[in-house]
């Protein structure tokens, strides 16, 4: 095993560890503090802390697609630090076959790359400092295309003064064992994405997707999740930006994945992958250093191009600013794309260098020029900001118009279908647009950002409603689904949440695929 320690621009911890094997391990500490005066408490917390069970004890699960999709995934999960008192082994076991309901997991022969991130974050709006916990990301590569794959993610502890008891060695050995019951709480699944398709002219495989945007934590917020949960055969949960509303308010992020993880979403978050787009919300500008998107970088592992780079926001002294053109964040989960059978899914930033010449810029131009539109015939972006908006709050933003300006000839040359946004907490789809114009070669831009947030809905740019748009609504919380039927045809559902019917389909609607149709 190959360990080494890297510092990105003294910003997030990272430890690296790559093998091929699917045992891994990793040393992390843990700390408690008890108050004096309250006894009981402080009594409980060293039990807590005597307990190695508590140290070992994953949490927050979620899942992202890996590079490709169809053959890798990333598990993602979070252990407590700071103990020089027990050593975690941790390991994922893995399982494709079930046997009525118990899920077999077998040693295969699959590549793990392994990375753990850790921050500490001092509040811009109260000077609260936090120090996070060690977040592991499990990056398993050489899997099966198109193959549902069952997951157990187990620590087995060990005390660091060498004593090896008993207890230790009954909890090596029950999570050791191979058959696990589906419906356990700590068995996880997904499954990865089939090829892309050859030709347009061979039969693909149907995809759908939940798309949701500026999601927070609220009852709505859980509504939302409990209804995509509900749903069948999605395969990725698609997110535009804006997620925990944490605000430099650290623990908000605790709560928002107890939230997605948590059995009143039925553990959405470990059963279908994750993907997003950064959003302001996920700025989090820090006191003294101004570093920006810290615990989003940590937090999550997207299919990134490359480590990311950051330049702190020096003239910024909010924790999310609406408007922002300061600061610099590229690659790492900043943009990248991955390929899902037969659709190109491009997630983007806003809120860092968009113009030509930025590292965003050339890397979308390269993205582009790589898709073999015959065996990837759909390409759907996802931005925070949305580019056209038909709603008032963040009409014309400096970010978003300097974003329109650079990037919408590229969507238009190259025929993107789909264009995501939130930011403004309603729902709009456009018809087809190029420069402001309906046209049915251009793409359709819809916004999705009410998903649920704490900040309430967004009010008309104008009461008449533009040409260019077909559908809009700021009265109502929910999100949408995008099925993927083939190569020319696709249906967009907007679904609001109702606390009687469950979900209605509000806007519905056929599409065709301009790549194809407008030549």
């Amino acid at each position: 095993m190959n360990l080494s320690k890297k510092v990105w621009n003294n910003k997030c911890l990272t430890v690296t560890l790559a093998f091929a094997l699917l045992l891994f391990s990793t040393l992390f500490d843990v700390s408690v503090a008890a108050s004096d005066e309250d006894v009981h408490r402080a009594r409980a917390l060293r039990s807590r802390e005597e307990d190695p069970t508590f140290h070992c004890k994953p949490k927050h699960v979620h899942l992202a697609l890996g590079i490709p999709a169809s053959r890798g995934m990333t598990v993602s999960f979070s252990l407590p630090r700071h103990s020089d008192r027990f050593q975690c082994y941790t390991f994922i076991l893995l399982g494709t076959e079930t046997n009525g309901k118990v899920v077999t997991f077998n040693r295969m022969e699959v590549d793990v790359f392994h990375d753990v991130r850790q921050y500490n974050f001092t509040s811009i709006v109260d000077g609260s400092y936090y120090v996070s916990d060690d977040f592991h990301h499990v990056h398993l590569r050489n899997l099966k295309p198109n193959t549902k794959y069952y997951y157990h993610i187990g620590t087995s502890p060990t005390s660091l003064t060498g004593e090896t008891g008993e207890r230790f060695e009954s909890i090596s050995r029950h999570l050791l064992e191979t058959k696990v019951h589906v419906d356990d709480e700590d068995v996880g699944s997904f499954k990865t994405a089939p090829l892309s398709t050859i030709s347009v002219d061979e039969e693909s495989i149907p995809i759908t997707f939940a798309v949701v945007g500026d999601l927070g934590q609220t009852e709505d917020s859980l509504t939302t999740i409990k209804h995509i949960s509900e749903l069948d055969d999605v395969a990725a949960i698609l997110h535009a930006g804006d997620l925990s509303y944490s605000d430099s308010d650290q623990a908000r992020w605790d709560s928002w994945f107890d939230m997605t993880e948590g059995a009143e979403s039925d553990f959405l978050s470990k059963k279908l992958p994750w993907m997003m787009c950064p959003g302001n919300h996920e700025i989090e500008c820090q006191l003294g250093t101004r570093d920006i998107f810290v615990p989003y970088q940590c937090r999550f592992a997207m299919p990134e191009v490359k480590h990311f780079e950051m330049e702190p926001a020096m003239n910024t002294n909010h924790s999310n600013p609406s408007v922002f053109e300061d600061g610099r964040y590229d690659f790492g989960n900043s943009f990248y794309s991955t390929t899902y059978g037969q659709v190109k899914l491009l997630f983007l930033n806003c809120y860092t260098a968009s113009q030509k010449g930025s590292n965003q810029y050339q890397w979308l131009v390269d993205e582009f020029e790589s898709i073999d539109r015959r065996a990837t015939p759909w390409v759907a972006a996802f931005v925070h900001c949305p580019i056209y908006n038909t709603f008032r709050y963040h009409h014309n933003e400096t970010q978003t118009n300097t974003f329109r300006a650079s990037i919408e000839p590229l969507f238009v040359e190259h025929k993107v279908n789909f264009v995501f946004a939130g930011h403004e907490h309603a729902y709009m789809r456009s018809k087809g647009v190029k420069y402001g114009k309906v046209d049915a070669s251009g793409p359709q831009y819809i916004i999705i950002g009410d998903g649920g947030n704490r900040e309430g809905h967004g009010d008309y740019f104008s009461d008449e409603q533009e040409e260019w748009v077909s559908y809009r609504d700021n009265t109502t919380f929910g999100f949408g689904t995008l099925f993927f039927e083939n190569s020319t045809h696709a249906r967009w559902s907007w679904l609001k949440n109702s606390h009687i019917l469950g979900t209605e389909i509000v806007d519905d609607a056929l599409i065709l695929n301009q790549f194809f149709t407008e030549r």
